[in-house]
């Protein structure tokens, strides 16, 4: 980089450097002023000075500094209000957090969807399939018919079938169980 250039540079870090120290503690109060959450105040004003360090060589020798700056931080302040309104409203839409599951529970989901794997494997591919899409996936018995290439009535006497078959699993899985707990 030629000497020129350099001391161009050195002399810009001046400015923006001398224009830091004058201008921090006015920039935030003129924040606070304009409605920045206390907590944000930090991180707007160094918003500020990074757009100001951006923008530094479009400031006209004979503007003032000061409302140069001004501008600035009332649009990044603007800006601030707004992300934390959003932020604020975001919040109070959320739905709380429900309260974790007890490891019982969780237990006895993972058996339960275990054993509904077992029974949706030992099943024929096909009746497998207008099972899965008809009630897991909740596709209708129109779209299973046209997808698996069989009639509405076909889809309906299938899963009719497969619930029936996986009562009886679930009943002898029960009885299973009590029998075990005797």
């Amino acid at each position: 980089m030629p000497l020129a250039e350099q001391e161009q540079e050195a002399s810009a870090l001046e400015r923006y450097e001398d224009m830091f120290r004058a201008h921090y503690g006015r920039v935030v109060r003129w924040l606070t002023v304009l409605g920045v959450c206390r907590a944000d105040v930090d991180d707007v004003a160094q918003e500020v000075f990074i757009i100001a360090h951006r923008k530094l060589d479009q400031l006209r020798a004979d503007a003032s500094v000061t409302g140069w700056l001004l501008g600035i931080t009332r649009h990044v302040s603007a800006t601030a209000r707004r992300t934390r309104k959003r932020a604020e409203v975001r919040e109070t839409q959320a739905e709380p957090p429900q309260q974790a599951p007890n490891p019982e529970a969780i237990a006895m989901r993972n058996e339960a969807a275990q054993r509904l794997h077992e029974f949706l494997v030992s099943l024929p591919e096909q009746q497998r399939l207008v099972f899965v899409l008809y009630e897991m996936d909740g596709a209708t018995a129109n779209e299973v018919a046209e997808a698996m290439g069989i009639s509405r009535n076909t889809v309906h006497s299938r899963v009719r079938l497969i619930r029936e078959k996986l009562a009886r699993a679930v009943a002898r899985h029960r009885a299973k169980g009590r029998r075990e707990n005797v």
